[in-house]
């Protein structure tokens, strides 16, 4: 975890000098009479800047193959190029260089911004898997203080040599980025994080000293009124001080760490001895404050050809394409103008500019910090769902319906999600198993996710409870019924029960240390049930690879949703008659499970005793199950049929080995399972009961 908070404070103070191009107001002047050019030319030599972010791509690229120091080592070097040869030409080192070397120069230096910025970003985004967006608005909001950090430097090392100026900025931009480059490298790298909690209070730590750093920095940039209270000197120091601020944050961490043993990671919610796991059972009001802070969003990886598909794409690119014009017009020309106006402190006016700039990019992240967790107003994808009207199909990779919404009930029962949540943390700390039970009700309710599976039988139609595949296997109906009768109690006839099973699914998984997914709500119950089709629809645990590729296809999931949604069985147990033929007629079976198997399945009689699906970690939501594939220790026939020489083991070995890769297919694969073909607008009921219709 220290670690983790200190790849984010290396990002930091990359950051801090990587925006070599925001002090160029500051000495364009200057390099306007040393090289006798126009204003025109200026401005060009400005454009040049930051037309060589137009090449950043590269740095993309180059981080897909590199090591991330390497990166970082070549976009400071390229800085060292392009601002180095141009101090060396205004000190006479270099004796001709024409404009449009200089111009040549301004591009690569330009470039070399985007080498630093993509290393922080890969940084902090996967390192902060769920916090990515924070910590990515932190590191970034430091990029604006280059020119203030560099404008102090230069106003201590020229108090004495005004004239200097323009070749101590380029002889900074070339030399800083470089030394801090080499300092930061050992601790810029990317993380193997197994799962990640939100981590609340080291942000909250974080943003404290950046919101000081900004005051500070508005304060000293004030520099008529300031510099008799606080010379140049001493405002340099106390803005190195704040730079070095949030080590803090993983000093911190690495205490708590050694205080509290090795197992003090807040990246899983799992404790470290298996074997007390029964013992450390908390308080539903503990399970729920945990798990607010517990989480996985779907990520989805598309290639450049769909990217550029997207609508989403398109906003972005536009809204930075045109966003800061009339913003780097302005700054760019903020020499000349201070000229114009006959005002010498020019570099106050860059690092003023500069100290606002950061708060600029410091308080969308402060925002989504603060209301993220309880309005969707100010998350990126809500605020593009609210300006244009885009199919979800898109966004999920799902079958979309308009009736649906991940906020249907905010208004008409605020506190629906908050009653399922505490109900199922209640039924999961009584009982760990009841997490899988939820989990499995949710699977054989769709595909429909009607409710149907909750139906009894009647006179006009037998209830799916006594289908093959749910007879003495589904269960957590009580749970659902309780649940159910306290949300009738604070807003009658409003949230269907098929709702209710899905979050109860999703806050199961949760629970047990699996990933979090949107659950998109609005559906509605069915008025009745067909005990065929879920005997056809609900694959049995015989079934061969090729037909449970069929099985999924026919529902429209593709081979690796099928695996990823196998992962459901990491938790739960099976029923003996379940496995019986595997253990005692297959071959690629381990030996020692099928003993320990048999023991408590004999060949005749105990159908109903039970196994766990996983033995090594019954009751948490993992990677295991995959594990066990590989090792030939899958329960069914069907699980193993996903590793056992056929297409899907590429699937089943990558899961195996990369559980952030599991967590995400898996997430995504249950908001498609969700939206399957659900009951919406007028069609079917709200059942006041979940047992019958009304």
């Amino acid at each position: 975890m220290s670690k983790q908070w200190m790849s984010l404070v290396g990002a930091l103070w990359l950051q801090s000098m990587a925006g070599t191009n925001t002090n160029f107001p500051a000495y364009s002047s200057q390099i306007k009479k040393l090289l006798s050019i126009s204003q025109i030319q200026l401005n060009n030599l400005a454009f040049a800047s930051d037309a060589g972010k137009l090449l950043g791509w590269f740095a993309g690229i180059a981080a897909n193959y590199l090591p991330l120091w390497l990166v970082l080592l070549i976009g400071s070097i390229l800085g060292l190029i392009g601002y180095g040869v141009q101090y060396l030409f205004l000190t006479n080192h270099i004796n001709s260089l024409s404009y449009w070397h200089v111009f040549s120069l301004t591009f690569l230096a330009g470039n070399s911004i985007c080498w630093i910025n993509t290393v922080s970003y890969i940084v902090s985004i996967q390192n902060f898997p769920l916090d990515r967006q924070i910590a990515v608005g932190i590191s970034t909001s430091y990029i604006s203080l280059s020119a203030k950090i560099v404008t102090d430097i230069v106003d201590v090392v020229n108090v004495y040599a005004p004239s200097k100026r323009a070749e101590t900025y380029l002889l900074m931009n070339s030399v800083l980025p470089l030394f801090f480059a080499i300092v930061v490298a050992p601790v810029i790298r990317e993380m193997k994080i197994d799962k990640s909690r939100k981590l609340s209070d080291g942000f909250r730590v974080m943003f404290v000293i950046t919101i000081a750093t900004g005051i500070y920095a508005v304060f000293t940039s004030v520099k008529p009124a300031i510099s008799k209270l606080l010379p140049s000197l001493l405002s340099l120091i106390g803005m190195v001080i704040f730079l070095l601020l949030p080590i803090v944050v993983p000093l911190v961490e690495n205490m708590k760490e050694h205080w509290h043993g090795k197992c003090w990671i807040r990246r899983d919610p799992r404790i470290c001895d298996l074997s007390k796991l029964e013992e450390d059972v908390k308080t539903p009001e503990e399970v729920i404050k945990e798990d607010s802070d517990v989480g996985f969003e779907v990520m989805e990886e598309i290639g450049a050809k769909r990217m550029l598909m997207k609508l989403d794409f398109w906003l972005y690119f536009f809204a930075y394409l045109f966003g800061g014009t009339l913003g780097l017009v302005y700054l760019n020309n903020l020499g000349q103008i201070a000229d114009t106006r006959g005002f010498t402190e020019t570099s106050s006016l860059v690092s003023l500019s500069s100290s606002f700039g950061f708060f600029g990019r410091l308080l969308p992240s402060l925002f989504d910090y603060l209301f993220s967790s309880s309005f969707n107003a100010f998350n990126a994808k809500a605020i593009l769902e609210r300006m244009l009207i885009v199919g979800c199909s898109k966004i999920y990779g799902a079958a979309c319906y308009a009736d649906l919404s991940s906020d249907y009930y905010e208004k008409s029962c605020p506190k629906a999600m908050y009653t399922i949540k505490n109900a199922v943390a209640n039924a999961v700390t009584n009982e760990r198993r009841m997490g899988a039970s939820l989990l499995r009700l949710h699977f054989h309710d769709c595909f429909g996710c009607d409710a149907s599976v909750l139906l009894d039988d009647t006179t006009d139609f037998t209830g799916e409870k006594s289908a093959k595949p749910n007879s003495n296997s589904i269960r957590g109906f009580d749970v659902i019924d309780k649940i159910k009768s306290q949300i009738e109690k604070l807003c009658p006839g409003i949230v269907s029960c098929a709702d209710i099973i899905a979050v109860a699914a999703r806050d199961s998984v949760v629970l047990l240390g699996g990933p979090s997914w949107t659950v998109e709500l609005g559906r509605r119950d069915s008025t009745t049930a067909s005990l065929d089709t879920a005997n056809s629809d609900i694959p049995s645990p015989s079934l061969d690879l090729n037909d449970l590729i069929t099985n999924f296809a026919n529902k429209g999931f593709t081979a690796k949703e099928m695996v990823a949604l196998s992962g459901g069985h990491t938790i739960g147990k099976a029923q003996c008659t379940t496995f019986r033929a595997r253990v005692y007629n297959e071959t690629n079976i381990d030996s020692s499970l099928a003993t320990s198997l048999k023991s408590n399945c004999p060949s005749t009689g105990g159908d109903d005793t039970l196994s766990s699906l996983d033995a090594t970690t019954p009751v948490l939501f993992d990677n295991h199950f995959y594990k066990n594939l590989v090792n030939n220790k899958g329960i069914l026939h069907s699980d193993q049929q996903l590793y056992s020489g056929g297409s899907t083991d590429s699937q089943v070995k990558s899961y195996s080995t990369n559980p952030i890769a599991f967590d995400a297919d898996f997430a995504k694969a249950m908001v498609k399972l969700g939206n399957l073909s659900p009951l919406t607008g007028t069609n079917g009921q709200i059942r006041t009961n979940c047992r019958k219709i009304n």
